[in-house]
Order: C-alpha cells, then structure tokens, then sequence
C-alpha cells in the first residue's frame, strides 16, 4: 500500500471542488459530512476553491454559507467514501442551492 502512495500518487482523501455561481459573495462557508467539517472564510462570485477531506465511512456533503446576510444551510447530498476513489464537485447556483455531482475516478 504504501508503495501505492508513492508511486500512483493514490490519496485517501476526497477532493471537492467548489464553486460559486450565485453571483454574490459566500461567507463562512462551510462544508462538512460524515466525520469531517471544512471551514473556508469566502468564495467571491464566479471564483473556485479545492479542498481536500477524509470522511469516515459513507458520507453526502453538507453545505452551509452566508450569502448577502442569508444564511444558508442545506443538508447532506450525494453520496461518496473515504478512501480517495470519488471526486466531488459543487457548484452554488444563483438560488442559492448546490449542484452536486460525485464521480468515481
């Protein structure tokens, strides 16, 4: 396994891509599902973040912001594990909802 690692470039954690296209500022984003919650400050409209998580086990993903005072909190989608085999990327619509797709590489 841990030749694995340093070979393949293989990684245990889920990389999620964020985006934010609802046209306004997010604040005191937060992401989180099962045994992880990832804090990001602010995502400017139209920008993206990377991040990388570790959930334990089976897990959808959380989302909580701030969008012009609003305050958002959206329960958890999807589906994906630990174990670095999913991809997941959000992208926040103008209706301050999430589109979430998760992937298996």
């Amino acid at each position: 396994m841990l030749s694995c690692l340093t070979i393949a470039g293989c990684s245990s954690a889920t990389p999620i891509s964020l985006k934010n296209s609802s046209g306004g500022n997010l604040e005191d984003v937060v992401l989180s599902g099962s045994g992880f919650e990832t804090h990001i400050a602010n995502i400017a409209p139209n920008a993206a973040v990377q991040i990388e998580v570790r959930p334990k086990g089976e897990s959808g993903l959380g989302l909580a912001f701030t969008s012009n005072g609003h305050k958002v909190v959206l329960p958890e989608q999807d589906y994906f594990e630990g174990g670095g085999a999913y991809v997941v990327s959000v992208v926040v619509t103008p209706a301050l909802t999430a589109e979430i797709n998760v992937t298996i590489r």
